[in-house]
């Protein structure tokens, strides 16, 4: 229940003071809290359809540290740039990224985030193949580097994962410093349940 660990939510956000954060599955009441108790961050997204409930894909970002050059949302589908379903998808799903801009040395990052689907395996492998052209296109745009968040509902023997990882680095084995915490996450909110 969010009333119960929103503000553990936001302590942990505050704790580490990320640069970006990404976010899946944020409705616009979470965002409003998230932001309103972590007051030097700001967001780019939109929800992945119209409605009260609708869920972000959103990328927080310090606004101390960064300033947006650009942004947009795009959906995970053969119609990118509308609100939309892809393939055998159960649901609407996006990727939000956005150029930013080092206040301090001018330096200039691409960060993208995105969520895709839970139940259409076509989906996430074609999902798969948009991101990855869509980092081509941000890298010939603008020749820096992208940094991809999300949920890829996927465990890495599946063919989503090693499409990405041929054509990207995947953090935990690239990263200068031992990655915190189990690399599966999820565990149907049991907490007795080591994540699978």
């Amino acid at each position: 229940n969010w009333e119960i660990r929103k503000e553990k939510v936001a302590d942990l956000l505050n704790y580490y003071e990320a640069s970006f954060i990404g976010l899946q599955e944020v409705q616009k009441f979470q965002l409003d809290f998230i932001l309103k108790n972590l007051s030097n961050y700001d967001y780019i997204g939109l929800p992945r359809e119209a409605g009260e409930f609708a869920e972000y894909s959103c990328v927080l970002y310090n606004k101390k540290e960064f300033k947006v050059v650009e942004q947009k949302t795009i959906w995970l589908s053969k119609t990118p740039d509308s609100v939309s379903k892809g393939w055998d998808a159960a649901c609407h799903r996006i990727v939000t990224y956005g150029l930013f801009k080092n206040i301090n040395s001018g330096k200039q990052i691409w960060i993208a985030n995105t969520h895709f689907d839970h139940e259409g395996r076509v989906a996430r492998l074609e999902s798969a193949k948009l991101l990855i052209n869509l980092v081509e296109e941000l890298k010939a745009k603008q020749q820096v580097p992208v940094i991809i968040t999300g949920d890829f509902n996927a465990t890495a023997e599946e063919d989503t994962i090693q499409l990405l990882e041929k054509s990207l680095n995947e953090a935990t084995s690239v990263s200068m410093t031992k990655p915190y915490g189990e690399k599966a996450t999820w565990n149907a909110f049991d907490f007795n349940i080591k994540p699978s």
